[in-house]
């Protein structure tokens, strides 16, 4: 009897899901199924577990019961995490841009895409906070962000102490591989390429960017949100930088690229 092979990667939205998985999925040397981001616990009962070879993809935080299925279900189990830091800056312009501002007036669209040009020219000008703020036009609350935050990073820690081999986004774009090629047990390809249709997530593909965006008035609301998560896995402390200019590329360009991506697939004027 042919032993099942069902593996899965888990992380937080913005944290390298997408690039693993389609890693794993391009060298995985079985016929296999995939799922991308089931979203209900019942898709993996009643559809995952019907296959033998599976290679699936869930973005966290999920509920106790869909945890409980991811558990009892994928025999492996991959958790990636990054710095949360450049998470927040990632997840601000892809988040921002694909659920929130590419429905507005074309004339607030513009608005917004000259505040990130702004931040582009001077780093120092505008903090993430006030960018949530127009990126969303307000509609998501501080206290809102802070504990989908808070418990997004608390799944992540549970995961990583549960049977979880656990990789670094960071280790993930350096090709430091050994050791969950170990644990999954084949060679991880240089074969990196997505599907089309997701596509739209890839942004910079590095790490430490968040140097460039943040300011002390988001030091002082993030901090206390990270600073247990950086020290279990690593990551330096806050520090003083010297900000450099922003990419347009990684800014303004490409939240103008996500906003009409979503309009064209919702049938709307390109901006």
């Amino acid at each position: 009897m042919k032993k099942p092979e069902r593996i899965v990667v888990l992380g937080i939205g913005k944290s390298g899901t997408t690039a693993l998985y389609f890693r794993i999925k391009n060298s995985f040397p079985k016929k296999h199924k995939d799922f991308f981001e089931p979203k209900e616990a019942i898709e993996i009962a009643e559809k995952i577990s019907m296959e033998d070879n599976v290679i699936a993809k869930i973005l966290i935080p999920v509920d106790e019961k869909y945890l409980k299925k991811i558990n009892d279900f994928f025999i492996k189990k991959v958790l990636i995490v990054r710095d949360p830091r450049d998470i927040i800056v990632s997840s601000l312009l892809y988040t921002g841009a694909f659920n929130y501002l590419w429905r507005m007036e074309e004339k607030y669209i513009l608005k917004c895409l000259s505040l990130l040009e702004k931040k582009e020219e001077n780093p120092a000008s505008l903090s993430v906070i006030e960018l949530l703020g127009a990126l969303t036009n307000n509609k998501v609350s501080l206290p809102f962000y802070k504990d989908y935050i808070r418990k997004s990073l608390l799944f992540s820690e549970k995961l990583s102490n549960a049977d979880c081999f656990t990789i670094k986004y960071e280790d993930m774009i350096e090709n430091k591989l050994r050791e969950v090629e170990e644990y999954l047990g084949f060679k991880l390809l240089n074969n990196t390429t997505i599907d089309q249709k997701y596509r739209r997530v890839i942004r910079t593909k590095k790490s430490e960017d968040w140097k460039n965006w943040f300011l002390d008035d988001d030091e002082a609301f993030f901090q206390p949100l990270f600073e247990s998560y950086l020290k279990k896995y690593g990551y330096e402390p806050w520090k003083k930088v010297n900000r450099k200019m922003i990419d347009a590329k990684d800014s303004s360009k490409y939240v103008k690229k996500i906003v009409n991506e979503k309009r064209a697939l919702e049938g709307y004027p390109q901006i």
